[in-house]
């Protein structure tokens, strides 16, 4: 009987009826689908890459607004805080206190 003979006891395959040239094309396909998800792979590491370096930035950036913004609102207390102490040193005043009660003018 002529065919491929296995080396498993004896079973042999009839040469009829295979292709070889199915074989090379399924073989040569697997080749190029394995490439392609080979770059698809590749791709997928770079873009998740690049999201963390924008992740990365993006953290930097809102810390920094945040520290401005923390800023901000402490130079803008420290304004309060000093505007209150300006009138009250004003209201205290005794020439100020004294030409108010001469013009009938309260600054309190």
């Amino acid at each position: 009987m002529d065919g491929i003979v296995l080396p498993v006891d004896g079973i042999v395959l009839p040469v009829d009826g295979i292709s070889l040239t199915s074989g090379w094309e399924s073989l040569t396909s697997g080749w190029k689908s394995l490439a392609s998800g080979w770059k698809s792979l590749t791709s997928g590491w770079k873009s998740l890459a690049s999201g963390w370096k924008s992740l990365a930035s993006g953290w930097k950036s809102l810390t920094s607004g945040w520290k401005s913004l923390t800023s901000g609102w402490k130079s803008l207390t420290s304004g309060w805080k000093s505007l209150a102490s300006g009138w009250k040193s004003l209201a205290g005043n005794s020439s100020l206190n004294s030409l108010s009660s001469s013009t009938g003018n309260s600054l309190s």
